[in-house]
């Protein structure tokens, strides 16, 4: 209705390109809400573009059939978190995938935040965090490596709804040390340092800080078929505290 009463509307023929519908869209004034204004949420031009481009190219199809086509609301919804990790540039659904598929060849991994400076403007905030990461993975020949790392999250939040999300985050990085791996097996490297650390289920942690039946669900949602009693026990004697087995000893089907 506001667009109606100032006029601020935009005509072209159909069909549509990408190009077309996005110079469409910067024809009126109110684009400007899309972007960011006075501190809001950006929303996702590129599906809005698609959008104006399918209703184009189906008007076309129908226009033996079609006199006019009301869409009332058209949502935008706001858009995809970007991130920018370096070697990985782009959104932050494709960085979860591009990462999650580079840690199944890395090793071990301790990654730890530092201080957080947060600027509060309106419905978004200017975050920076310190970060330190500790990492074993391989070169392209196969080489394994350890990688000491420092740098700063420097993110934009918005807050959408009741939640803080992360909009745009830009990964700097302040320091960087490569070495070789040193030589041996991890029981061969810590020693008398027990317990060590691992991924989940196996860290010292679903064993002391977790409920019995919490613990068994986790594994049965990673696609485990049983927990052996004897590694529970183990581990919690390794972390020197009281853990009752006695519901462990029977398969979880």
């Amino acid at each position: 209705m506001v667009v109606e009463l100032f006029k601020d509307v935009a005509f072209a023929s159909a069909p549509l390109t990408p190009q077309r519908a996005q110079l469409l869209i910067e024809s009126v004034r109110s684009s400007q809400l899309l972007r960011g204004w006075r501190g809001g949420p950006n929303y996702d031009e590129g599906a809005l573009c698609d959008a104006l481009c399918r209703v184009s190219e189906f008007a076309v199809a129908h226009a033996h059939e079609l006199d006019s086509i009301h869409i009332n609301p058209f949502v935008v919804r706001e858009s995809d978190a970007t991130d920018n990790h370096g070697p990985y540039k782009g959104s932050a659904t494709g960085f979860i995938d591009w990462a999650v598929e580079k840690l199944k060849d890395s090793g071990r991994l301790v990654h730890m935040l530092g201080n957080i400076s947060i600027v509060l403007r309106g419905p978004a905030a200017a975050v920076e965090s310190y970060f330190q990461a500790f990492q074993a993975d391989k070169t392209a020949s196969g080489e394994v490596r350890e990688t000491f790392l420092c740098g700063r999250y420097i993110d934009r939040f918005e807050k959408r709804g009741d939640e803080w999300r992360v909009a745009q985050r830009v990964v700097t990085y302040d320091w960087i040390s490569v070495n070789e791996r040193a030589n041996g097996t991890d029981a061969e490297r810590f020693g008398v340092r027990q317990p060590v650390g691992g991924p989940k289920p196996d860290d010292p942690y679903y064993v002391t800080h977790c409920w019995r039946k919490r613990l068994f669900r986790t594994d049965i949602k990673d696609g485990r078929k049983f927990i052996l009693a004897d590694r529970i026990r183990d581990q919690a004697a390794a972390c020197a505290t009281h853990f009752i087995v006695e519901e462990a000893q029977f398969l979880i089907r």
